[in-house]
C-alpha cells in the first residue's frame, strides 16, 4: 500500500504535464490548463483525482486497477508509435530536420512490431479484464481517435498561423 501511495503521488506530480502541453499545442481547450497560484494546472489534476478515486469507491481490486491502468496507458503509448510510422510521409520536413533519424524502413517495421507487442499483451490480459473492461477500453480508444481526427484540422491551422507570424 505504501508503494501504491508513493507511486500515485509521483504520478500526480507529472501526469498533468502532457495534457498541459497538449493544451499549448491546441489539442485541448485552454481553460482546462488553468493554473492556481502555485502554478499547478488544477483542473487536470482534479480530473486525475476523480479517475484515481473511482476504483477505490467502486471497490475494484488493486490488480484490476493496475491492468486497466496499463491498458489505458497503451492507448497513449500508441500515439508516438503511430506518429513515428507516419512521420516520413506526413511531415517529411520534420523527418529531414530530425537530429536523430531511423532509416525509413525502421520507421515502418518498428511501429508495427510495437503494435504487435501491445496487442499480445492485451490478448494475455483478456480473461482478467473481461468483456466489460475491453469494451470500455475500445470505446475509450475510439473516442480519443475520433477526437484527434476531429481536432487535427484546427491544430494544423493554428500551427500554420503561428509559423506565418
Amino acid at each position: 500500500m505504501l508503494s501504491l501511495v508513493t507511486s500515485l503521488n509521483a504520478i500526480f506530480a507529472w501526469c498533468t504535464r502532457g495534457l498541459y502541453m497538449a493544451t499549448e499545442d491546441g489539442w485541448l481547450p485552454e481553460r482546462l490548463a488553468a493554473k492556481n497560484r502555485f502554478g499547478i494546472p488544477y483542473i487536470f489534476l482534479s480530473l486525475f483525482f476523480v479517475v484515481g478515486i473511482t476504483p477505490i469507491l467502486t471497490g475494484m481490486s488493486l490488480a484490476y486497477v493496475t491492468i486497466l491502468g496499463n491498458a489505458v496507458g497503451i492507448v497513449f503509448g500508441l500515439f508516438p508509435v503511430v506518429a513515428l510510422y507516419n512521420l516520413s510521409n506526413r511531415k517529411p520536413d520534420a523527418y529531414a530536420k530530425a537530429p536523430f533519424k531511423l532509416p525509413i524502413w525502421a520507421t515502418k517495421v518498428l511501429p508495427v512490431l510495437a503494435v504487435a507487442i501491445y496487442a499480445f499483451g492485451m490478448y494475455l490480459s483478456r480473461h482478467f479484464i473481461g468483456f466489460g473492461g475491453f469494451a470500455t477500453l475500445i470505446i475509450y480508444a475510439a473516442l480519443v481517435l475520433a477526437y484527434a481526427f476531429w481536432r487535427e484540422p484546427v491544430v494544423n491551422a493554428q500551427m500554420g498561423m503561428a509559423k506565418a507570424l
